[in-house]
């Protein structure tokens, strides 16, 4: 009995530490409007809000390029993966749901092109600092390119994905004179 009470607990314990750390990287403002945003449509507009947040941030940071710059601009980086995560779980819950999210998936292809087209244009040659934030750089910009094909694929890709029946190219054959004769005859017909 008490290694199970300490079990649970441990468990407990961690899944409560795990909890807090995933949901660390938003602010105590953006939480809120998480919470207060029950929608799918609108959950999806703020999280593209927060992304934009996250990379408005760094462009500042890359622009004065203050001491530490680059462990900030990393940070930014990761916080904008992780937004992107929560973005295509809220995607995947409306799918479950079959919540129609089409107008919030337009503008994920929109702003999503318009982020993966700044991370690309950040110069990717050695200088100071860059080692410090390229592979979350790299990182951000696969998570981006995954959620636009993921938008992309509307709010119900499996209705896409089916295929149409099939109907026959010609029309049934016509059954022989003795087929016909089976059975009791049909109206019109004489025997």
């Amino acid at each position: 009995m008490n290694a199970g009470v300490t079990i649970a607990l441990l468990l407990a314990l961690s899944l409560g530490t795990w909890s807090a750390r995933a949901e660390d990287y938003l602010t105590p403002r953006e939480a809120d409007d998480v919470r207060a945003a029950q929608d799918s449509p609108k959950r999806i507009v703020l999280f593209l809000d927060f992304a934009q947040r996250r990379l408005d941030a760094m462009k500042q940071l890359i622009a004065s390029r203050p001491s530490g710059f680059a462990s900030k601009v990393r940070t930014n980086l990761e916080e904008y993966r992780l937004v992107l995560e929560d973005l295509q779980t809220t995607m995947d819950t409306a799918r479950d749901k079959r919540i129609s999210v089409d107008k919030a998936l337009k503008e994920v292809d929109v702003r999503g092109s318009a982020f993966l087209s700044y991370l690309q244009s950040i110069p990717q040659k050695p200088s100071s600092g860059w080692d410090d934030f390229r592979y979350a750089l790299e990182e951000a910009v696969v998570v981006t390119q995954e959620k636009i094909a993921e938008a992309q694929k509307g709010s119900f890709p499996e209705v896409l994905e089916r295929e149409p029946p099939r109907l026959p190219s010609a029309p049934p054959q016509q059954k022989d004179e003795s087929e016909r004769k089976e059975g009791p005859p049909r109206r019109g017909e004489r025997r």
